[in-house]
């Protein structure tokens, strides 16, 4: 029966982590080429997705801080936020795309945050909190998902209402955190010392890799179906989310074997390399590469960083770095639309982001830091 019911709650988790990051988030990368063909140029795209995701900054900074009593209701609430902000998109135009997508980032950023908060806290009641990895595959999923719906649908409004219906279908399991269960006292928030070096360094790559990330979980699809054909950018963004799916855990075994630091540093060169990799080459092989290599690492960098994070400084410590981090993702997109726009294309923009990433790669394995290096448990 234990066994049972921690299942259910990891379904549920994977389903929120489904809705709120596969679709909410990166549902936008999917049918981006659908609303450039309405007319949405480079630098609007940016603008949009930069809307996103400092809507995300701010989710995060507010769900943090959610006290629990209100983490149930809230959760309810972001999660029909998400379903409505999907749907809507299908109205059109500059304008109403901008609200919705707005009002996405704060809503998916409390689906994650309380979703795994409740689904972790309930885990931990059953006595399998080591379950929790397996939601993260949801990630994976709802990208795959978005794919798919993009490869099938090249109308922009049908494919968000498409979206819409798929995102409805993963709230309905997800709202299953919602239910009374097993509730543990909050701790009190730590107060927030001040880093050390090695929690500012980590820092710093995590900086740079939000704002490189950024623009090819943003543009990735887009450059693709400019270099080649809509068909072969929708499977790229399949693949990724495919790719995305298992690599918790095979990087997580990665940092047992040669240490977090390490791990992390080879993840982040090999999504450096597959960020700039469209730019130059636009061969059908070399965008399923780059959709491979930023897929296999993106979630899995997250996932260490926090661990490292948690293990350096603290739950105020993984606070810090998170903000930070949206922040740089949320420039990134911008920056780089406005680039393409005056370049005439993306390749600029990708050498660049795959150049930021590459300097994190270097921060994170300078011989200073392998002092404080640590596996995820």
């Amino acid at each position: 029966m234990t066994d049972r019911r921690a299942a259910i709650t990891v379904a549920a988790g994977l389903s929120a982590l489904a809705l709120a990051m596969g679709i909410g988030r990166f549902g936008y990368t999917a049918l981006l080429p659908a609303m450039q063909a309405e007319g949405l140029s480079d630098a609007d795209a940016g603008i949009v997705a930069a809307a996103n995701l400092f809507g995300y900054v701010f989710g995060s900074w507010a769900a943090g801080r959610t006290p629990p009593a209100w983490w149930r209701p809230g959760l309810l609430a972001c999660v029909a936020l998400s379903v409505l902000s999907t749907a809507a998109m299908a109205t059109g135009g500059l304008g109403p795309w901008l609200l919705w997508r707005a009002l996405a980032g704060p809503a998916s950023a409390a689906v994650f945050v309380l979703g795994v908060g409740l689904m972790l806290e309930r885990l931990a009641a059953l006595g399998r909190a080591d379950w929790g990895g397996f939601a993260f595959s949801g990630v994976g999923f709802g990208i795959a998902a978005s794919g798919a719906v993009a490869f099938v649908l090249t109308d922009a409004a049908a494919a968000w209402l498409a979206l819409g219906a798929l995102a409805l279908s993963f709230a309905l399991p997800a709202a299953l955190l919602a239910r009374p269960g097993a509730a543990h006292a909050a701790a009190p928030p730590a107060a927030l010392a001040a880093a050390s070096p090695a929690l500012r360094r980590l820092t710093a790559a995590y900086v740079l890799e939000g704002f490189g990330y950024s623009v090819a979980a943003t543009f990735l699809v887009a450059v693709v179906a400019r270099g080649g054909s809509l068909d072969l950018a929708a499977w790229a963004w399949v693949v990724a989310g495919l790719a995305a799916a298992p690599a918790f855990f095979v990087w997580r075994r990665v940092a047992r074997r040669a240490g977090l630091w390490r791990a992390l540093g080879l993840a982040y060169a090999i999504q450096a390399a597959a960020i700039a990799l469209p730019a130059l080459s636009a061969a059908p092989v070399a965008a399923l590469a780059a959709a491979i290599g930023f897929g296999g690492t993106f979630l899995a960098i997250t996932a260490l960083t926090v661990a490292e994070a948690r293990h350096l400084g603290g739950v105020p410590a993984i606070g810090r770095v998170t903000v930070l981090y949206g922040i740089g993702q949320a420039l990134g997109p911008m920056l780089a639309g406005w680039l393409a726009e005056a370049r005439g294309g993306f390749d600029a923009a990708l050498v660049a982001s795959g150049a930021c990433v590459a300097a994190g790669a270097v921060i994170l394995l300078s011989p200073k830091l392998r002092r404080s290096d640590s596996c995820p448990s």
